[in-house]
């Protein structure tokens, strides 16, 4: 279970309306919707094709930048289906930034942005789905680390510039996958 996920099970009993941004074929919204005392849980991504920059880790000295293409077409149906006799979960696919538009600000309880790994877009996430948390929710996400650098570029800026109190698993490993988790409190 990851960091995020695991303080807001721990914290918030009551039931939630969690949002995840970038829910590629629904393995982390399945442990949202497992562990948590659900209301409604809103999945977005964008499922299409699109390339993102990463750096992988070669050594302790030495990052080595690379391309990856992602195809998350037929994750959509994935979800769709893995979600299809759930009532109390929306599957909306579009753009983060444009769907956002459709909640009013300070709606949700809990949300996870896993989407783009972009600066300009994380960044432009942190701001928008930071308004439509609740004053005591969490915002939260994955890939706080070296190897997502722009994911962490993005987090550690926008609290500062927010004067917020990050918090990261304090098991944090960098080869890890599962504690690459951050959060924050409104």
């Amino acid at each position: 279970m990851r960091a995020a996920l695991a303080f807001v099970k721990e914290n918030y009993k009551h039931p939630l309306k969690v949002a995840e941004i970038g829910v590629a074929e629904g393995l982390h919204a399945i442990e949202l919707y497992e562990n948590l005392n659900i209301d409604r849980l809103i999945l977005i991504d964008i499922w299409s094709i699109y390339t993102v920059r990463y750096n992988i880790a070669a050594s302790v000295h030495e990052l080595v930048k690379s391309e990856l293409t992602a195809n998350f077409i037929s994750y959509y149906d994935k979800v769709k289906n893995l979600f299809a006799n759930k009532n109390n979960v929306d599957i909306i696919k579009g753009a983060s930034l444009e769907v956002a538009q459709n909640f009013e600000d300070n709606s949700f309880d809990f949300v996870y942005i896993d989407a783009s790994h972009d600066y300009k877009d994380v960044l432009a996430d942190l701001e928008c789905w930071y308004a439509k948390v609740k004053p005591g929710g969490v915002l939260a996400g994955h890939d706080y680390c070296l190897v997502w650098d722009e994911v962490k570029l993005a987090v550690d800026e926008f609290v500062k510039l927010h004067n917020l109190m990050l918090n990261i698993d304090k098991n944090f490993e960098i080869n890890d996958f599962h504690n690459w988790d951050w959060w924050i409190i409104k």
